[in-house]
């Protein structure tokens, strides 16, 4: 996973990511309730969209990524809730081992398709305990991995994209290189590896934007952050605006996602 994918990225990301809704919460909650027991890894975790919402279930969680931005962050949004039972590591998906302990629960938000997925499974799963479970949660209409943009549901979001791939071009970027879209479906490539088995739910749900925020959440993003933009933001802005404004002239626009939670039982 290149390291500068997100640069200068973290704190658009803690701030205007769209997150998980709680629906998928209180089911991993239900499903694999720890009573503040147990340990948790989350993989790749950003600035903490996964590991902050599940800390007070576990007794001891790992957010794990290899951008300091993001551990920063995350940290200042753990602060912000009184989380104090989260250890913020520096290291890159592919480097887990032993060293860590071992899980009752591994994590992985939209990060999946950056990481090199055959080893990170293969680590994870020597990690996670017996009867415990990797969780891979995807927002589908914010994952490449799913068509290599974005789901195009909402008229506003192909506007969006309209501009972006104006000012950087047909492509979708991926920091500094393009975006090339893996060929293996998420769910086959689980089923494939150690753990066997692979169980889906599907979590439907709207979130409402404005148009800071639409605007904001693009700077989170490997594909359209201000480093990539540089020079061009100030234009970009003001192209974006027009536009999504003739689109949506109130300036909220909603969104309809798609949350795919992957799970893998290591029987």
């Amino acid at each position: 996973m290149d390291t500068k994918l997100f640069k200068g990225t973290a704190e658009y990301y803690s701030k205007y990511r769209a997150g998980y809704p709680k629906e998928l919460f209180n089911y991993v909650i239900q499903r694999f309730c720890m009573n503040k027991n147990g340990r948790l890894l989350d993989i790749a975790c950003g600035t903490g969209q996964l590991a902050i919402p599940l800390s007070k279930n576990f007794k001891e969680v790992i957010g794990l990524d290899q951008e300091q931005e993001m551990l920063d962050e995350g940290k200042k949004e753990a602060k912000k809730s009184s989380i104090k039972n989260i250890d913020w590591i520096l290291n890159s998906a592919e480097n887990i081992s032993s060293e860590l302990g071992h899980f009752n629960l591994v994590t992985i938000g939209t990060a999946f398709h950056w990481v090199e997925r055959d080893i990170v499974l293969k680590k994870a799963y020597n990690l996670i305990n017996d009867n415990g479970a990797l969780l891979i949660v995807s927002n589908i209409s914010d994952n490449p991995g799913s068509n290599g943009w974005t789901r195009e549901d909402d008229v506003w979001k192909e506007v969006r994209k309209k501009i972006v791939q104006k000012y950087l071009g047909e492509h979708r970027r991926a920091g500094s290189s393009l975006y090339v879209p893996s060929n293996r479906n998420f769910k086959d490539l689980l089923s494939q590896s150690q753990f066997g088995n692979c169980e889906e739910q599907i979590f439907t749900w709207t979130k409402t934007w404005n148009l800071e925020e639409v605007i904001n959440h693009l700077y989170s993003t490997s594909y359209a952050s201000k480093t990539l933009l540089n020079d061009k933001v100030n234009d970009f802005e003001a192209d974006l605006k027009s536009e999504l404004l003739k689109c949506e002239p109130t300036g909220i626009f909603v969104e309809h996602v798609k949350t795919q939670l992957l799970i893998s039982i290591k029987k």
